[in-house]
């Protein structure tokens, strides 16, 4: 994001989705009502929730704030996984969740198990995940996965399709 001296920084909570793609996954898996880990600079949706304060913003800080009802998204930060996936049953939330499809990650199995269908996989294009005019600089390695997630024990378990979101 643009600094002061007018200098753009990575920041690493700030990556999002391109705008195509973010059509493509709410085609597919619903309108979500909030984005849950942004910015004022990078929401999706038209509420949503920041890290800091900011006059725009819903609510501050999306781990210790109430949710509202409805299908919600996330494209959180590596580090929150465990705390969101808490949040998610605590509140009993319907949340999509971009993250990477990383089968031997601690939280995986969870993710699994609290799916309410297949995660859908985002192609792999320099473009993809950009933070302002920057583009993630290695996209290559990122496998990310569009999970529809439910807090509640009613999971989805056949087997995961391979089936890629329209880039």
């Amino acid at each position: 994001l643009k600094g002061a001296t007018g200098h753009f920084t990575i920041l690493e909570s700030e990556w999002v989705v391109k705008v195509e793609l973010f059509h493509s996954i709410v085609i597919r898996l619903g309108r979500p009502v909030v984005d849950l880990f942004t910015s004022h600079l990078t929401h999706q949706t038209p509420k949503f929730f920041t890290r800091y304060r900011h006059h725009e913003a819903g609510a501050t800080d999306a781990l210790h704030s109430p949710w509202p009802k409805g299908l919600l998204y996330a494209f959180p930060p590596l580090p929150v996984l465990p705390r969101l996936l808490h949040k998610i049953c605590e509140e009993r939330a319907t949340v999509i969740v971009i993250m990477l499809y990383w089968p031997r990650s601690p939280w995986f199995s969870t993710f699994y198990q609290r799916s309410i269908e297949p995660p859908n996989w985002i192609p792999v294009h320099g473009d993809m995940v950009p933070q302002g005019p920057i583009w993630h600089p290695d996209p290559d390695r990122l496998q990310l996965a569009a999970w529809k997630l439910r807090g509640n024990p009613l999971g989805y378990s056949p087997e995961v399709t391979d089936t890629p979101l329209a880039s």
